[in-house]
């Protein structure tokens, strides 16, 4: 009897906190989360699942996570435009380099021209490629995490300041986007390197395999290593402490470590014998076809 008076005022105590709370919760913010009650649950988690309610501290999880997407987002903006400075005075630099290395190609007091420099400007508009194509695919991937943050904000705003993020008053119908505009700028640059090289193939023909052979395996390198895709990854919170672990979970371990220096020894391999082959097929041209040619270099 006396331990049931000890437990029951604790009970009665937590349960008419826990009504007071849901009690104070704006019908409205009760209403708008349980019309989009799967993008709550995700975001709560285990607090909101398997209740019917939400509380007042739910409400101050939520204020504090529409905070957050906002400063985030802000942060995803400045890094946006950071990184597409640096990369467009990368690029501007390599252009001009090509053009200052052309300029003295085609020097007219020059009877005979110097095809190194013709090799140089190739080299150097492959890495023009390249760099512009890895720009490229960092403002895609920025642009993507900077609209998943205004998705979020759109999301939580109804909440704590109304629509006022989703809510345009603009005066036309029609509007223009920035990040496309600078894909589009991108593709102008593109369309730079392809005239560089179409110059350079121009004067030389060698050069057709061996670049087009060296940009594909560039192109497919960088898409495969830079391709990710969303899923649930495994991680763990460590300490400095000995860990015991089974034999099993250890080779496991070990496996995908070797598994994964296989892929990148093998896409690194592959490409320096393209590099190779392709620096082979410029110096001795179809030759490097014959086999009795390659028997004699060994």
């Amino acid at each position: 009897m006396f331990l049931w008076k000890c437990i029951k005022p604790h009970s009665v105590q937590t349960t008419s906190s826990t009504y007071q709370e849901t009690s104070d919760v704006d019908p409205y913010h009760q209403e708008y989360i349980d019309q989009n009650r799967i993008y709550f649950n995700k975001l709560l988690g285990s607090r909101l699942s398997g209740k019917s309610r939400v509380t007042l501290s739910d409400i101050t999880i939520l204020k504090e996570a529409y905070d957050k997407a906002h400063s985030i987002r802000n942060f995803e903006i400045e890094l946006f435009w950071k990184r597409a400075s640096y990369c467009f005075t990368i690029i501007a630099a390599l252009i001009t380099l090509c053009g200052v290395l052309a300029s003295t190609y085609f020097k007219p007091d020059i009877s005979e021209r110097d095809h190194n420099l013709l090799l140089l400007i190739a080299f150097i508009s492959f890495l023009g490629v390249v760099f512009t194509i890895m720009s490229h695919l960092m403002t895609v991937s920025g642009e993507y995490w900077k609209r998943n943050w205004e998705l979020h904000i759109s999301m939580l705003e109804p909440l704590f300041s109304g629509r006022i993020y989703s809510t345009h008053l603009v005066s036309s119908e029609n509007r223009t986007s920035i990040s496309r505009m600078l894909l589009l700028f991108f593709m102008a640059i593109y369309v730079c390197w392809l005239v560089i090289l179409g110059f350079v193939l121009k004067e030389n023909e060698n050069f057709i395999i061996p670049l087009f052979i060296i940009l594909v395996a560039s192109v497919v390198y960088i898409v495969i290593f830079t391709f990710s895709k969303n899923k649930t990854q495994d991680v763990f919170v460590t300490s400095y402490f000995v860990r015991i672990i089974h034999k099993d979970n250890l080779s496991g371990s070990l496996n995908k470590f070797i598994n994964k220096f296989l892929v990148i020894s093998f896409f690194i391999s592959t490409y320096g014998l393209i590099i190779f082959l392709s620096i082979m097929y410029y110096n001795f041209g179809n030759k490097i076809f014959n086999v009795d040619f390659l028997l004699s270099l060994f």
